[in-house]
């Protein structure tokens, strides 16, 4: 009783094998081909819209080309890889220029975005890092590793010089000032 079993096991496995094959084959075949999109929405743009305001060229090891973009009080780092980086998950973050970036990430490094392929990517840079000088850092997530870095000046620092008018004295200041002296 067992042989016939045996055999009958056998035989079915044989053909629910090459039956199993057909179908995912055919599944294959006959899947529709991915939609191919011309041109991508501007929601999903990922360049830069403002005026570029300096071209700082290659500052990273990597073949990046890096450009500073302003519109209105927005600041924007561009950066467009000429070859992808051979690393997974590559993100992008600055981080104040006096931190050491061989050990890790720095904890007040902030995050600006992801940076894949070669289409050039701009990113937003947030209010606490404009006017400070810094490092962009290329962070691989999958390595848990800094890919490289690169030295930044400071940008999108206003400069206020103090007009002559402030430097003027107020009529009637000195005299305030002097009888709170004589008070005292």
């Amino acid at each position: 009783m067992i042989a016939p079993l045996r055999r009958r096991h056998r035989w079915l496995t044989t053909v629910l094998a090459v039956v199993v094959l057909a179908l995912y084959v055919a599944a294959l075949a006959g899947r529709p081909a991915p939609p191919i999109v011309e041109t991508l929405p501007a929601e999903l743009m990922t360049s830069g819209t403002g005026e570029v305001v300096d071209e700082l060229g290659e500052l990273f090891t990597h073949p990046i080309t890096t450009r500073i973009r302003s519109e209105g009080a927005q600041w924007q780092v561009e950066l467009e890889p000429r070859e992808p980086l051979a690393r997974p998950e590559v993100l992008v973050y600055w981080a104040p220029d006096d931190e050491a970036t061989s050990s890790g990430l720095p904890s007040d490094a902030f995050l600006l975005g992801a940076l894949a392929g070669t289409r050039e990517r701009a990113l937003t840079l947030p209010g606490p890092v404009l006017g400070r000088p810094g490092r962009l850092l290329l962070y691989s997530l999958g390595h848990q590793e800094i890919v490289d870095s690169a030295s930044m000046p400071a940008i999108g620092s206003v400069e206020i010089e103090p007009s002559v008018e402030s430097l003027e004295p107020v009529e009637g200041a000195a005299d305030e000032s002097a009888a709170d002296e004589v008070a005292l």
